[in-house]
């Protein structure tokens, strides 16, 4: 019978190694923290994903920064809906969605939704008006 004796060496994303008395390693990977097992279509941001684009901001404007934890974001290319799921740009369409009556005529174009600047006091109360907007493959 082996005996074995186990390790822990944190280094950033922590691993467990198993140890035998003829010093094989056996090396299991496990998450300090949330867990890294994210949901179809997501990966693991360790920054945690403060500027994720989403269906009504594909574009989002912000200062890239880490978050204290990571946290599950949407794969390259997709968009956090408003169910929050992780879609297609061109699968972003609710009711009443300015997209949801536009056809882009080029070919690959994605309709994406853009905030018209505005001197709204409250946006919260009074937000500014949402267009719709075809663009080009690879501008997404």
């Amino acid at each position: 019978m082996k005996s074995s004796l186990l390790l822990l060496c944190c280094l950033g994303l922590g691993f467990l190694a198993s140890v035998d008395s003829q010093f094989s390693f056996q090396t299991i990977a496990f998450t300090l923290g949330p867990s890294r097992l994210c949901p179809l279509n997501e990966v693991f941001d360790i920054c945690g994903g403060l500027c994720e684009p989403n269906c009504d901001n594909p574009f989002p404007t912000c200062i890239p920064r880490c978050a204290l934890r990571g946290r599950c974001v949407c794969k390259a290319g997709l968009y956090r809906s408003v169910t929050g799921d992780c879609v297609k740009g061109g699968d972003c369409f609710y009711e009443n969605h300015p997209c949801a009556n536009t056809v882009c005529l080029n070919p690959g174009a994605t309709c994406v939704t853009l905030e018209l600047p505005c001197n709204s006091p409250n946006p919260r109360h009074a937000p500014c008006p949402k267009v719709a907007r075809c663009v080009a493959p690879g501008c997404l």
